[in-house]
């Protein structure tokens, strides 16, 4: 299976540096704690958590190797 990416959540900043600051209390808010905890829990070759940054935009994608993985994922959360 070729790699599958999801959006998770999105955020701007204009801190002017290249550093990455997740805000997690945000991010679990915002998508679940439920979530957020069975995707950290995936063995890493079947799903991780990855950040993208262009310029000031910043999206925490999951990024799904297995199809059963991404499957259980769609059918728990499914939008």
């Amino acid at each position: 299976m070729k790699s599958k990416r999801i959006e998770l959540y999105h955020w701007q900043t204009n801190n002017g540096t290249d550093m990455i600051d997740v805000d997690w209390p945000k991010v679990q808010k915002a998508i679940g704690i439920e979530q957020v905890t069975w995707l950290l829990k995936q063995p890493h070759e079947q799903c991780q958590l990855v950040v993208d940054k262009v310029n000031d935009d910043f999206k925490l994608m999951a990024e799904f190797y297995d199809e059963r993985t991404l499957l259980s994922y769609h059918l728990m959360w499914a939008k």
